[in-house]
C-alpha cells in the first residue's frame, strides 16, 4: 500500500528535480572543466629528477601581558618561543629538521592573598628530523628519523615543586628502491597545456618543461621564507622561460596561475622496500604521583609500489609486516604484530574532477590483550582484529557554481562477520552571488 503525503512534508522528487536543474545549470554555465590533452605523454613524469634546493627559517616570537590595579601588580606573563625549520632536497639526500621552543614564566598575585604570589616558569621542545641518504649505485638508501618532546614547569607559592617529562622516539632504516614525488612534473605539462589553449604558437621545450618542474618543487620553500610568497616565486617562476618574455597578458598570467588549483592529487613513481627499527622511551616525573618509565622496541617491514600508468591514472600497493614489544621486564607481555596491505588507485577524470578509491586489510599476528603506549605509528589504522576497509572519496568543482565532496566508506570485521559503513556527502550551491554597483 503506497504511503500518502501528508500535508506540509517535503516532497522529496521536487526537491531532487531542483536540485539536479542547479546542477546541470552550472555546468553548463560554469567554466569549462578539461581533462589531460595527451594523457598518455607519460615519459617526463618517469625521466622526472629531484632539484637541489632546501630553505631554512628562525624565527623568534617575544611578548608579553600584564594585569594590575594601582595598588598591586595581579598578573604578568612573558613568553619566549624560537622556531628553527630546515629542509634539503636533491637526489641523494632529503634532510628535513624542525625545532621548536616555548619558555613561558607567569606572575600571581591574588588580592586575598597578597603575601604568597605564585610563580610559575614553563619549559617545552619539540625536535623532530629525517635524513634520508640514497646511494645511487647500487640502489640502496638509509633513513634515520626521530622525534623527541620534553616539557619542566617549576612552581613557587610557599614551596617549590617541579616536574619533567621526556618522550624519545628514534628510528633507523636501511632499503632498497626509489619513491619520487613527480606533482610537479605533472604540474608542469597542465602549465604547457593551458599554454598552449592560449596560443598554439606558446609551446615549451622538454627543457623548459623541466625547468618548470624543478621551480614547482620548491613552492613549499617560499611560503616558508617569505610573507608575499607568491610574488617572488612567480617573479623566479617566469624567470625561468625566456621564451614567455613579452608574450602574455595579465589576463594570460592569472590563466595560467590557476594551474596550481587543479586537484591532481600526490603522484608519486617507483618502488621501495626498507627494514626499520624503533625505539621508543617515555619518562614521566609528575608533582603528586611517583615519576613513570617505559620503553617499547619494534621492527618493521614496509614496502611501497606506485605507478603512473597515464597522466590520469595512478595506482599504488603499501605493504607493511610489523612488531611492537615492551622492553621493560614487568610489561614483557606487552606485544602487538600484524600485516597490513593497503591497495590504491587514483583518477583524475578532469582539472576539477577527482576520484581516489583505496582498499586496506589488516591481519593481526598476535592478540594484543592489553593497551599500551607505542612509538607512534607512520602506517595504517589498526583496531587490534583482522579487517577490511573500502573508502573513495569524490570531489567536483565548477568555478562560482557548486562544489561537491563525496567519501564512502565500509568496514568488514572477519571474526564476528560484522560490517559498518559510513558515508559524507556535501554539495554547495552558490545560487545568488553578483557585483552591485
Amino acid at each position: 500500500m503506497q504511503r500518502k503525503r501528508v500535508k506540509g512534508e517535503p516532497d522529496m522528487k521536487r526537491i531532487f528535480v531542483v536540485v539536479l536543474i542547479v546542477l546541470f545549470q552550472g555546468m553548463a554555465e560554469g567554466q569549462h572543466s578539461t581533462g589531460f590533452e595527451h594523457p598518455g605523454n607519460i615519459q617526463p613524469v618517469l625521466q622526472y629528477r629531484l632539484p637541489t634546493w632546501g630553505y631554512s627559517s628562525l624565527v623568534t616570537d617575544i611578548s608579553s601581558s600584564g594585569v594590575g590595579t594601582h595598588e598591586h601588580v595581579s598578573h604578568i606573563q612573558a613568553l619566549l618561543n624560537p622556531v628553527y625549520d630546515r629542509y634539503f632536497e636533491s637526489e641523494k639526500d632529503i634532510v628535513s629538521i624542525y625545532l621548536t621552543t616555548d619558555f613561558r614564566t607567569e606572575y600571581d598575585r591574588s588580592s586575598v592573598v597578597p603575601d604568597t604570589p605564585e610563580r610559575e616558569m614553563n619549559v617545552n621542545y619539540t625536535l623532530s628530523g629525517s635524513w634520508n641518504h640514497y646511494l645511487l649505485i647500487p640502489r640502496f638508501f638509509l633513513e634515520v628519523s626521530g622525534n623527541f618532546y620534553g616539557g619542566y614547569t617549576r612552581t613557587k607559592i610557599e614551596d617549590i615543586t617541579q616536574s619533567r617529562s621526556n618522550v624519545a622516539s628514534p628510528s633507523l632504516g636501511i632499503g632498497v628502491g626509489r619513491i619520487r614525488n613527480v606533482t610537479p612534473a605533472i604540474r608542469a605539462l597542465r602549465f604547457n597545456e593551458r599554454l598552449r589553449s592560449l596560443s598554439r604558437e606558446l609551446n615549451l621545450s622538454a627543457t623548459e618543461i623541466r625547468e618548470v618542474a624543478h621551480i614547482i618543487a620548491t613552492f613549499r620553500g617560499y611560503n616558508s621564507v617569505f610573507d608575499r610568497p607568491d610574488k617572488y616565486f612567480w617573479q623566479d617562476f617566469y624567470s625561468q622561460i625566456s621564451s614567455l618574455e613579452g608574450a602574455l597578458s595579465a589576463f594570460d598570467y592569472f590563466y595560467l596561475n590557476d594551474t596550481f588549483l587543479e586537484n591532481l592529487g600526490q603522484r608519486l613513481e617507483g618502488w621501495d622496500a626498507r627494514l626499520k627499527l624503533d625505539y621508543s622511551n617515555r619518562y614521566i616525573n609528575p608533582v603528586a604521583s611517583p615519576k613513570t618509565s617505559d620503553s617499547f622496541g619494534g621492527v618493521a617491514l614496509v614496502g611501497r609500489w606506485y605507478k603512473n600508468l597515464s597522466l590520469a591514472h595512478q595506482v599504488g600497493v603499501d605493504a607493511v609486516a610489523r612488531y611492537t614489544g615492551s622492553l621493560d621486564e614487568i610489561a614483557s607481555e606487552y606485544q602487538d604484530s600484524d600485516v597490513q596491505i593497503r591497495l590504491s588507485h587514483l583518477w583524475v577524470i578532469s582539472d576539477r574532477l577527482l576520484l581516489n578509491s583505496t582498499l586496506l586489510g589488516v591481519v593481526p599476528l598476535v592478540e594484543a590483550e592489553m593497551s599500551y603506549y607505542r612509538p607512534s605509528q607512520q602506517y595504517f589504522d589498526h583496531y587490534g582484529v583482522e579487517h577490511y576497509t573500502v573508502q573513495s572519496t569524490f570531489s567536483y568543482f565548477i568555478e562560482n557554481n557548486v562544489e561537491i565532496n563525496t567519501s564512502v566508506n565500509a568496514i568488514y570485521f572477519r571474526e564476528d562477520k560484522r560490517a559498518t559503513w559510513s558515508y559524507n556527502l556535501g554539495i554547495g550551491f552558490y545560487l545568488v552571488r553578483s557585483l552591485v554597483y
